[in-house]
C-alpha cells in the first residue's frame, strides 16, 4: 500500500511513550503468525521513566504515521470522485534507536524495528534514523534488534508456515526482502531443530 503525509513522533515522555507503544503495536496486530510479548513487561519497560531501558543507555523511541492513499471507486452524482479507504492516518513504522558512540564502533541499533510493507515508509525511517544518529556521532545502523541490542537480533527470512521459537525474531515475510532493498545485511545465522517424537 502505499502513503503519503507522513508524520514523523520522537516520544519524550510517558504520554508519547504509550502512543509510541500503540503505534508500535498496532503494525503488526492484524499478522495471525505474530506472536506478541508480554503487553504487561513491555509496557513496563517501556513507559516508566525509571526504566533500564532509558536509563543505562542513549535510547529513543521514534515512529511515523502517514495517510494510505486511496483509489477513485467511482463518480457521485454531482460528478465528485469518490473515494475509498481509511481518512484518518495510522501507524506505518516504528523503532527505539539505541546510540553507542562511545564503544569506538559509531553504531546505532534499530531496536523493535516495524515497518509497513511499503519501501518509502523503510527508507523514510531510516533517513530519519540516521540523521538522528549522525547527529549523535554514530555512523552506522544495524538492525533489526529486540528490546535491547543483544536481544532477538536479526530478521527471520523462511519458515514462516511454523510460529518462531521463544526469544527468536519474528517478521512478516515481506520484510527481508524490504530491508534488503536499502540495507545490506551483517551477518546470516541458522536455527536448527530435532522433531522430538513422543513414544519412540
Amino acid at each position: 500500500m502505499l502513503y503519503f503525509n507522513y508524520s514523523t513522533f520522537w516520544p519524550a515522555d510517558w504520554w508519547s511513550r504509550r502512543s509510541f507503544l500503540r503505534a508500535w503495536w498496532s503494525i503488526y496486530a492484524g499478522d495471525p503468525r505474530w506472536v506478541p510479548p508480554d503487553y504487561a513487561a513491555l509496557k513496563w519497560l517501556t513507559l516508566r521513566t525509571a526504566s533500564p531501558l532509558w536509563q543505562g543507555q542513549q535510547a529513543q523511541p521514534l515512529y511515523m504515521e502517514a495517510l494510505p492513499r486511496r483509489e477513485r471507486t467511482g463518480h457521485s452524482a454531482l460528478g465528485q470522485p469518490l473515494l475509498a479507504g481509511a481518512l484518518f492516518e495510522e501507524a506505518v513504522a516504528a523503532c527505539v534507536l539505541h546510540f553507542a558512540p562511545e564503544q569506538g564502533s559509531g553504531t546505532a541499533y534499530l531496536g523493535l524495528l516495524r515497518c509497513a510493507n511499503d519501501e518509502e515508509t523503510l527508507e523514510r525511517l531510516l533517513g530519519t534514523a540516521l540523521e538522528a544518529a549522525s547527529e549523535r556521532g554514530c555512523t552506522r545502523l544495524i538492525g533489526p534488534v529486540g528490546v535491547i541490542p543483544a536481544w532477538e537480533s536479526g530478521a527471520l527470512a523462511n519458515q514462516f508456515h511454523v510460529l518462531p521459537p521463544l526469544h527468536t525474531p519474528y517478521n512478516p515475510p515481506y520484510l527481508p526482502d524490504l530491508l534488503a532493498s536499502v540495507m545490506a545485511p551483517v551477518q546470516e545465522t541458522a536455527l536448527y531443530e530435532l522433531p522430538a517424537r513422543p513414544g519412540e
